[in-house]
Parts: C-alpha cells; sequence; structure tokens
C-alpha cells in the first residue's frame, strides 16, 4: 500500500527570512513580515494586556519551578515586549543596549561607593546597595551621563 502525499502548500511568508540572524533581528523580522500579511494588533495599547497575559504566564512557570515552561513563557514575553517596540518605533536591540549601558554605568559607580566604604560588595546588605544604586543613578542623570544611549 502506498501513503499518498499531501499537496504541497505554498511556501511560509516567513520561509525567505534569513536564518542567520540574531535572535532579537530575527524576532523583529518576523513579527514586521507577519504585520504586513494582517497578522497584528491595530494599535500599540493592544499589545499591553498580552506583555500583561504573558508576564503572568510566566510568573506561573516560575512557581511550578519548571526549566522548560520557564524558558518558553520567557521567550514569549521577550516576542511581545519585541512586537510592542515595532509597534511604537522603536529599535529593541538599540534600546537594551542604551538599558546595558546605563546599568553598567550606573554599576560602576556603585562600585566605586562600595570601594569608599572600605568593605567588600558582599559585606553589605541589598539595602546598602540599593542605596548606592540610587544614588549612582542621581549623579548619573545630574551629570547627563543616564541619558547616554551610546555610552
Amino acid at each position: 500500500m502506498t501513503r499518498r502525499q499531501p499537496a504541497p502548500g505554498p511556501p511560509s511568508i516567513l520561509a525567505d527570512l534569513p536564518s542567520d540572524l540574531a535572535p532579537l533581528d530575527r524576532a523583529v523580522a518576523v513579527a514586521r513580515r507577519a504585520a504586513e500579511h494582517g497578522f497584528d494588533w491595530e494599535r500599540s495599547d493592544d499589545v499591553l494586556p498580552v506583555i500583561r497575559s504573558e508576564v503572568e504566564e510566566l510568573a506561573e512557570a516560575l512557581a511550578d519551578g519548571r526549566a522548560g515552561p520557564i524558558e518558553a513563557e520567557f521567550g514569549d514575553l521577550l516576542f511581545a515586549l519585541t512586537n510592542l517596540a515595532r509597534h511604537i518605533g522603536v529599535d529593541p536591540a538599540s534600546a537594551l543596549r542604551g538599558t546595558t549601558a546605563r546599568f553598567e554605568a550606573r554599576f560602576g559607580r556603585v562600585e566605586a561607593l562600595v570601594r569608599r566604604s572600605g568593605r567588600d560588595m558582599s559585606e553589605h546588605s541589598l539595602q546598602e546597595l540599593d542605596a548606592y544604586w540610587d544614588r549612582a543613578k542621581a549623579e548619573l542623570a545630574r551629570r547627563g551621563e543616564a541619558e547616554c544611549s551610546s555610552c
């Protein structure tokens, strides 16, 4: 008995996207392509409930403690955030680079404050480190460095 092969369908509209894109760039490309074919939210505000739902699903996965669902839900949240970025005209990779640079600048200032205290970072409570963080953030904002997206 021979099996009948299903008739080939049209190729996916996503098929020609480069497979070697960085994950964040690929997520943007996939979402953009789907949107070009009508699979999209009408407004950026429509994405926010999806993000909230994904956060709740991630919280449930964390409560269950199983790695597979945690990673999947985290990925769903990242993809939803990527869609929001697309809707509001923000390049998510650029936004992440800027945030990471600001974090590094602030954390560097926290490290300087810790050194000045004469104690190791591990000897500080989280509350003390948070106070250093707030101080670093305020100092850098006064100097205009916290707004630097390329630092």
